[in-house]
């Protein structure tokens, strides 16, 4: 199974905490490419989740970047 695909199947359109983190993930992804998978696979060995950096304005935000990012 690729790493997405178990992100795509949490997409359940239900609006709980995993259906939100894999939008998120999946919008990541249509956004950086494959550049966003070692920090995926990352994350995932260390059991965190991708998230904005607290020092970036969420609403200012036009696009993501791996610099916005970081893991929690």
């Amino acid at each position: 199974m690729d790493i997405l695909d178990k992100y795509y199947l949490l997409r359940d359109y239900s609006g709980s905490p995993d259906d939100e983190y894999a939008q998120f993930i999946i919008t990541l992804f249509m956004q950086l490419g494959e550049q966003l998978l070692p920090l995926l696979k990352e994350s995932e060995k260390l059991k965190k989740r991708i998230r904005i950096k607290d020092s970036i304005p969420v609403e200012f935000l036009d696009e993501f970047s791996l610099d916005s990012l970081t893991l929690a």
